[in-house]
């Protein structure tokens, strides 16, 4: 008995630690009162619902987490739109508020207010639905200029890579856009006609899903047949040649040849030869630049790890960095169906006032052979080496050597006359074409990795149009990120919001009980 009443004497000289004035305030005002205290976390709630509408209001931009910042507007795309003096008025049509195109686009109303960005349900806003033939089922992104305008669709933001990942491609997309519906000039481009047995255009011309790109650039393009037009219109920013089936005749030689003496630009895509042909003026174009003619054969590659969907003859070939071909290096590449290798007479270039750049070569994993049944695929069966599929060859027309001037000569240089060949091995890679995996899916040769825009960087760089040059981003195997399905989405917002009602609401249940019980 002594110790208990010692036990509790002990006990009741500990000293209870003093609540802050703070805290007795808000116990006397609000936690004696069931009423204040639901008043309280009443206010809790709205607080925080007023504090999640604020930040959204403010458009503050996402935090991007990944390694190379996929979801933030690269300081090339900020440069490169910054002054612009147009308004420019981007429309989502069909798509989320939450998704990732939207708020990077959102992200060049910061860098340049001429620029606004809207999300736009076609069902309500029957104007602009009307205006550019779309809805909501169409995903598009319209970037209306006033004057010009370019509608892109889901499939013109994204490619595949090797591995078949989806690689998102919105950023340079819509700045390139941004910029060509800014632009005043615009490019002509001329696809020679009468020769091969691809055109542009209407449907089964060769190439009709690459003429759909073409739509959606800020140029205008048409079929041109020289013997027609006994002529290459003053207005050709770049004439495209797609491999000869026939040689040229003498008045669209001649007319080349004069378009070549004047600075005129070529983009040249030549596919392997199945069959022998006398083709003397179309090599004689060609000798122009230093590249001898194409011989009979394709090239395939040994390296599982490069070809495609286990066609030998379809891989992908190593793009070098150049200034129109550094983004799509650092990305997924090209994929090139037989192509065929390019023979520059080397000796030649000095004389001929030519400077070579390789822009597509091959490993030394690769063959060239003259087999064209394919039968039989192996070292011994062709040419082994490295070979160039793609190079620019730049031909100067007229210059002064004899000037001694540094000064002078560099001021020579800036005025000289120029003609630039672009020329890759193959042409497949951009039209109709179609490979068949084992469970019958077909992959169309223009939407694999960057094909289509190898082309469009190629006719962009020829036509001095520099602006509709793609921007890239690097996409690596081993960067990741995390795109929530709706399911998650909807998980997430649940925590988000139902979580913290929750803890407060149990924290009112135990108050509540503790205060019954006393």
């Amino acid at each position: 008995m002594e110790n208990k009443d010692k036990n509790i004497n002990a006990l009741q000289t500990v000293k209870q630690p003093d609540d802050s004035k703070f805290t007795k305030k808000v116990r006397k005002k609000y936690l004696l009162s069931r009423t204040n205290t639901i008043l309280l976390i009443a206010i809790l709630i709205a607080a925080f619902i007023f504090i999640n509408v604020l930040v959204k209001s403010l458009n503050i931009t996402p935090i991007d987490c990944t390694e190379s910042q996929d979801f933030t507007l690269t300081d090339e795309s900020k440069e490169r739109v910054k002054d612009i003096n147009k308004e420019i008025k981007i429309y989502f049509v069909g798509w989320a508020d939450t998704d990732v195109n939207y708020s990077l686009a959102k992200q060049y109303n910061k860098v340049n207010s001429n620029i606004k960005v809207e999300l736009i349900d076609a069902t309500k806003n029957l104007e602009i639905a009307n205006k550019y033939d779309v809805t909501n089922e169409d995903e598009a992104i319209i970037i209306d200029g006033g004057k010009k305008s370019k509608t892109l669709t889901y499939y013109d933001v994204v490619t595949y890579d090797s591995e078949y990942n989806e690689v998102n491609l919105a950023e340079q997309k819509i700045t390139s856009a941004i910029i060509n519906v800014a632009s005043d000039d615009v490019p002509k481009i001329y696809f020679l006609d009468g020769y091969s047995s691809l055109s542009v255009g209407e449907e089964g011309t060769g190439l009709t899903l690459f003429s759909q790109y073409l739509n959606d650039e800020a140029l205008e393009y048409e079929n041109l047949n020289i013997l027609n037009t006994q002529k290459i219109p003053e207005d050709c920013s770049t004439l495209v040649i797609m491999t000869p089936k026939k040689d040229f005749d003498k008045i669209t030689t001649d007319k080349i040849l004069e378009y070549i003496n004047k600075g005129g630009n070529i983009l040249w895509l030549n596919s392997e030869y199945t069959e022998k042909m006398d083709l003397p003026n179309v090599n004689k174009i060609l000798a122009q630049y230093g590249v001898n003619a194409f011989e009979n054969g394709y090239i395939f590659e040994t390296n599982k790890d490069k070809y495609v969907l286990g066609y030998q003859s379809c891989f992908m070939p190593d793009v070098q960095e150049t200034e129109f071909t550094k983004g799509i290096s650092q990305n997924a590449g090209v994929i090139f169906l037989n192509p065929t290798k390019i023979n520059i007479n080397t000796d030649k270039l000095e004389e001929l006032n030519v400077e070579e750049t390789d822009l597509i070569t091959t490993g030394n994993t690769t063959y060239f052979t003259t087999d064209l049944t394919g039968a039989s695929l192996g070292d011994e069966d062709g040419e082994g080496g490295s070979f160039v599929l793609g190079a620019k060859m730049e031909k100067t027309i007229s210059s002064d050597k004899e000037k001694d001037d540094d000064e002078e000569n560099e001021e020579n240089e800036e005025n000289e006359l120029k003609s630039t060949l672009v020329i890759y091995g193959d042409n497949y890679f951009i039209a109709d074409q179609n490979l068949t995996d084992t469970s019958g899916n077909r992959y169309y040769m223009p939407y694999l990795a960057n094909n289509a825009d190898l082309a469009l960087n190629s006719l962009a760089y020829l036509s001095n149009n520099y602006q509709d040059i793609t921007i890239r981003k690097s996409y690596s195997d081993s960067e990741t990120s995390f795109t929530p399905t709706e399911g998650e989405k909807s998980t997430i917002m649940k925590v988000i919001f139902i979580v913290p009602v929750a803890v407060m609401g149990i924290g009112l249940i135990v108050w509540i009980k503790r205060k019954n019980r006393t």
